[in-house]
């Protein structure tokens, strides 16, 4: 509560506040001497002519009625004024014998003058004629003067309209007048030798105030903005066109606001700024928040380190190792594609011979070192020269794809396929017995019985001859362990063929 109060009585002793309402009272002793000169319009005068242009057109409309006998209308006449005009509170047509004809709203309640009365600003009333003779009158019973004016506000409009020029006034003139001051006495607040030595720095400074306004620049940061430095001072600090880098977690508003508010700082802050010739420069932000006594904050002082140029590199630098990303990655890709041509046999995309063998060798190789199964399968289509010689090598080429790729379903995420040649297909189980490898090349065999006239409507029948051999058999090396396979393949085929023979 004292704090309240102090900070009333020093609002009050401001001479800010003091010069405000002198120009309010000035303002006011102004508009009242305008108002005793008679300047300014007499809105009750106008309220009277209008009031009595209304009167009259209507007892012009009752005559032309009365002339030709059309009485019943004059009610709906009536009506219809005092329906459209907010003043008019009531209306109605008097015989001349006193009888109340028409009349509209509660006339009665409202009317209070005889016929030989003399009309008021609230009540009018006037004579209606017919053939040269006095017919009767017209009554209009109206709001009081100004009643109309001002909305809410009843009475002398030309006083709220004083009270509400002193109130808003006094707030323009003290708003006005604190940044006047503060533009026009700048060394008010930083002395002429410390801002010559200021001048020297050659990264910019600014000071500003506890609301973000600028009360100091120096040339360097002015020269980056494009404006002078004096043009700078008392600009808002924000309405210079900030971009903050968001990539910390900041916030948008500007880090020396933050930082007046007593929130923690980043070490390293960068901002971006396009100046009105939209030129775009970088800086590395360093706050210095002002206290006064009490550890009240009444400022900052902020610099800002001009890395324009260094950002520019670190861009370019950026997109240079994009580049060589890309560059990478299409080199890669390039080389699996060698590899995959170096290893793949073009029609099956299976292993081809030499991928074949070196894969199988280092296989084999394993086995031995860690003393576990691998058995080989080779396969070969029965009949496959009276395939290409009745359908031709088109439909030759299909069954081949049909053979590999029903292979290759079969067979375990470990093994590989690939095509010894020809019709000739070899599968490696690493760590399969007999027992699995024969049970694989069982629903092989029968897959390739059955076909696949959805895959492959132009393949005919086709069977295959299977022939498998195990590390077990003695086989010293891969190439043995595969012409084992392929003297069984033979036994496969000298009995009958659609088969597999151990």
């Amino acid at each position: 509560m004292n704090k309240l109060k102090g900070g009333i009585k020093d609002f009050a002793a401001s001479p800010l506040t003091r010069i405000s309402f002198g120009l309010v009272m000035l303002t006011v002793s102004v508009m009242f001497v305008s108002e005793f000169l008679g300047l300014v319009p007499d809105t009750k005068k106008a309220e009277l002519q209008a009031r009595k242009a209304i009167t009259e057109m209507l007892a012009v409309q009752l005559t032309t009625n009365i002339q030709n006998n059309y009485l019943n209308g004059l009610n709906k006449t009536v009506d219809s004024v005092v329906e459209r005009n907010d003043n008019v509170l009531s209306g109605g047509v008097r015989l001349a014998s006193g009888e109340l004809l028409a009349q509209s709203g509660a006339h009665q309640e409202f009317w209070g003058l005889s016929p030989t009365d003399k009309s008021t600003p609230t009540q009018v009333q006037v004579s209606l004629f017919n053939g040269g003779q006095r017919w009767g009158s017209l009554e209009l019973r109206f709001a009081e003067l100004g009643s109309g004016v001002g909305g809410p506000l009843k009475g002398n409009p030309f006083i709220y309209l004083v009270l509400f020029i002193s109130f808003t006034g006094f707030i323009g003139y003290r708003l006005f007048l604190n940044r006047a001051l503060r533009e026009l006495n700048p060394d008010a607040v930083i002395p002429e030798r410390v801002r010559k030595a200021l001048d020297t720095l050659s990264e910019g400074l600014i000071i500003v105030d506890n609301e973000g306004i600028i009360v100091f620049s120096n040339a360097a940061f002015a020269r980056k903005t494009g404006f002078l430095p004096e043009k700078l001072v008392g600009k808002d600090s924000g309405s210079l066109d900030w971009s903050v880098n968001l990539l910390k977690g900041d916030s948008d508003s500007l880090p020396w606001m933050r930082a007046m508010a007593g929130e923690e700082q980043a070490h390293e802050i960068r901002l971006n700024l396009t100046t009105a010739l939209k030129e775009n420069f970088a800086f590395n932000v360093n706050i210095s928040p002002i206290t006064a006594s009490e550890d009240v904050i009444k400022g900052a002082l902020i610099t800002f380190d001009d890395v324009t140029e260094l950002e520019t590199r670190n861009e370019a630098l950026r997109e240079a190792m994009d580049r060589l990303e890309e560059s990478q990655q299409e080199i890669l890709e390039q080389n699996e594609e060698l590899v995959r041509l170096a290893t793949r046999d073009p029609l099956t995309d299976a292993l081809n011979r030499r991928a074949l063998f070196e894969m199988f060798d280092a296989v084999f190789t394993e086995a031995i070192e860690a003393e576990t199964d691998v058995c080989c399968l080779m396969v070969d289509i029965d009949h496959f020269k009276l395939v290409n010689d009745t359908y031709g090598h088109g439909v030759g080429d299909e069954a081949i794809k049909f053979m590999c790729n029903t292979l290759t379903q079969y067979s375990r995420p470990g093994d590989f396929v690939g095509r010894l040649g020809g019709e000739e297909f070899v599968v490696v189980l690493p760590g399969a017995n007999t027992e699995l490898a024969t049970a694989i090349g069982e629903k092989m065999r029968k897959a390739l019985d059955a076909g696949d006239k959805e895959g492959y409507p132009e393949v005919p029948h086709l069977t295959a001859s299977f022939g498998v051999s195990t590390i077990y058999n003695d086989a010293i090396d891969a190439k043995e362990l595969l012409n084992q396979s392929d003297e069984a393949l033979y036994v496969a085929k000298e009995t009958g063929r659609n088969r597999l023979i151990c």
